[in-house]
């Protein structure tokens, strides 16, 4: 049983990459690097998760289980967000980024 399941977590994460759509660079360049600065970025820090969020506005975070099951649902303030989780794999979705992490 524990075989399948780790081949099943593999293949989600394998399958689960997001579609890239491609744009004229030129036209877009200036949009997509402001995009970028005011994306969040999160990381798995001494197990658990922090969050960065640029700019003064604050966001709504969402933590998956694998299974699709919201295991935390958080309001996140500009600066750093720590949310404590137990150790597994989860999706965090902040805005457009949606990032899979592994929490040990």
């Amino acid at each position: 049983m524990k075989i399948f399941r780790n081949i099943f977590i593999a293949g989600l994460l394998l399958f689960s990459a997001a579609a890239v759509y491609a744009t004229p660079a030129a036209a877009d360049a200036p949009r997509q690097a402001s995009e970028m600065a005011a994306m969040p970025v999160v990381k798995v820090i001494n197990g658990h998760v922090e969050i960065h969020i640029p700019g003064d506005e604050n966001r709504q975070v969402i933590v998956y289980a694998l299974t699709g099951q919201v295991v935390k649902s958080v309001t996140a303030t500009p600066g750093v967000t720590v949310i404590d989780l137990p150790a597994g794999y989860y999706i965090v979705k902040c805005d457009r980024l949606s990032q899979r992490v592994i929490v040990r």
